[in-house]
């Protein structure tokens, strides 16, 4: 892969952490505001998934890092397995706030 190539993407995995971050601080205040009982919970998976966001983050730096298990932990992790399943279990307790 061309410097140029490696580094678009290593911008592209910046910026995904950066904004992941972001919706996950707003998430928090919301949820902390809505009394739901798993919030310290869902705080702390926040922190793991910045935590391994991170580290693959790292790992593309010193090139050990394969675009599929870059791909899993976007598509599978983040956006399956927590947007879609984790995120869904606090919305009940949204409804009037």
């Amino acid at each position: 892969m061309s410097g140029a190539a490696k580094d678009d993407i290593a911008a592209k995995i910046d910026a995904f952490v950066a904004l992941s971050a972001q919706h996950m601080q707003d998430e928090e205040a919301v949820l902390a505001r809505s009394e739901f009982p798993g919030c310290a919970a869902h705080a702390a998976r926040h922190q793991q998934l910045l935590e391994r966001a991170q580290l693959l983050r790292a790992r593309y730096a010193r090139d050990q890092l394969d675009t599929t298990e870059l791909l899993h932990f976007v598509v599978f992790e983040f956006t399956a397995q927590h947007l879609l399943i984790e995120d869904r279990k606090f919305a009940a307790y949204l409804g009037g706030h």
